[in-house]
């Protein structure tokens, strides 16, 4: 979670908005108050998107975007409107308004936290796979100072390669000790990694049945470690899943409402092109210039839906969606290209 800490901060920040509300003050004193927080939490936004722009303009971006979410829900004049409710003891349609509040809170806790939620997921999918290495190299050493254990002479050279061997997984697991961080597992290899180191002085005194039992222990401890680091993964998996359709369903909401007002000012267009007497091929001769410009407008905005399809497109890619929304966005863009 090394990464985290540049959104993190937000997300905390956002997260202590609907908190602040649990006191003993009168509500609309409390919610005053929450709308201050959420007016620092948008400036703080734009002030990190400055910073990270040079370094991490993915983040960056990630900022301006939930940013622009905040401003285009009207987050802060709703909850203005709120307090507003509150003073005049209209208790019941602030606290409707109150929950159109919260769900674009959720909305924007998500936004600010996909990125970095995506990148841990990256990580730990990663640093599983070595741990399954390291574990099936324990297993397999574990299985060698089995057979070691049954010889009688001529193995001295055998057991140093052994404690060798082990020594070189317990190096391996030490780094990914050192990368695993606080992350779910590291407990668990934290400990293998002793178990490993007393393996590994039972090899060089001949000590075969201790460093069995050792090994073994260490094992242990490394499968533990596994079912912790799968657990995370699975719950990292959901909430991207999560995060991947939250995203999929603004882009089709956008896409709907930019069709609605092109199918709008199609509508206004062709009522005015009706409205011009004679034969429909001389019509277009007498619509204002500006009309004629608008509907050339028309076009390109239906030409820019394509990149919205293109984008929920992606957004499938990412996800084990059913094939039939898939099929229905190429249908779409087909639509949608035909319409430009």
């Amino acid at each position: 979670m090394r990464e985290w800490p540049v959104i993190v901060a937000l997300v905390a920040a956002l997260a202590l908005v609907p908190a602040l509300a649990a006191g003993t003050e009168p509500l609309a004193l409390d919610q005053s108050r929450l709308k201050q927080r959420l007016s620092e939490v948008e400036q703080r936004m734009l002030e990190m998107a400055g910073l990270l722009e040079a370094a991490q303009p993915r983040k960056a971006e990630q900022l301006r975007q939930a940013f622009k979410l905040s401003r285009d829900r009207l987050i802060v004049p709703r909850m203005e409107e709120i307090r507003s409710l509150l003073d005049r003891e209209r208790y019941g349609e602030a606290a409707e308004l109150q929950e159109q509040v919260l769900a674009d809170l959720d909305r924007l806790a998500v936004s600010l936290s996909s990125v970095e939620w995506a990148g841990e997921l990256s990580r730990l999918r990663q640093a599983l796979e070595r741990l399954e290495d390291v574990a099936l190299r324990q297993a397999d050493a574990a299985r060698r100072t089995e057979e070691l254990s049954r010889l009688t002479a001529g193995s001295a050279e055998a057991r140093l390669a052994a404690a060798q061997d082990q020594s070189a997984i317990r190096r391996d697991a030490a780094g990914l000790r050192a990368d695993l961080g606080v992350a779910p597992g590291a407990e668990h290899l934290a400990g293998a990694l002793g178990f490993m180191d007393e393996a590994g002085r039972a090899l060089k005194r001949g000590a075969d049945a201790n460093a069995l039992a050792a090994q073994m222990e260490a094992y242990g401890r490394l499968q533990a470690a596994q079912a912790a680091l799968r657990g995370a993964i699975l719950r990292l998996e959901a909430r991207h899943r999560a995060e991947i359709r939250f995203k999929l369903r603004e882009t089709l909401r956008e896409m709907l409402a930019e069709q609605q007002a092109i199918l709008a000012e199609t509508d206004r267009i062709d009522d005015l092109r009706g409205d011009v007497a004679g034969p429909a091929e001389h019509r277009s001769a007498t619509v204002p210039r500006a009309e004629l410009l608008n509907i050339a407008a028309l076009a390109r905005r239906e030409q820019g839906l394509l990149d919205m399809v293109d984008q929920a497109m992606a957004l499938l890619a990412e996800d084990a969606t059913p094939l039939a929304l898939p099929r229905a966005l190429t249908a779409l863009r087909e639509d949608v290209a035909s319409c430009a």
